[in-house]
């Protein structure tokens, strides 16, 4: 077994590759890592046809977007706290402008209490 793909994998058949459109991967984010979690479902759903290697894929989204949640909101208590810029004594306004956090920018710090 290799660290990029598990053992006794199934490959993904090229027309069903085509079916499940690109990986849900933000640029920031890394590609085979996303490919290496779709490969372990795969793994152990051992997918036959279109439904079940859509149900994979569901699966592998599913994860990787709980996993960029928690990311997400880890960063942003972080920054909510103070314990990144020391943002806590500069008050909460603002300091989101710029950093790819999007309408969650404005919220009030009193939210995340």
């Amino acid at each position: 077994m290799t660290e990029d793909k598990p053992a006794d994998t199934p490959a993904i058949p090229p027309e069903i590759r085509d079916l499940l459109g690109p990986a849900p991967v933000l640029s920031i984010e890394d590609a085979n890592r996303y490919e290496r979690a779709l490969d372990r479902f795969a793994q152990c759903v051992q997918p036959r046809d279109a439904i079940e290697w859509m149900l994979v894929r569901d699966l592998a989204d599913e994860r990787w977007e709980i996993e960029r949640l928690r990311r997400f909101k880890h960063e942003l208590i972080e920054e909510a706290y103070g314990a990144k810029s020391g943002a806590h004594d500069r008050g909460h306004r603002g300091r989101f402008r710029g950093r790819g956090l999007g309408p969650m920018c404005n919220l009030p710090l009193g939210l995340l209490t």
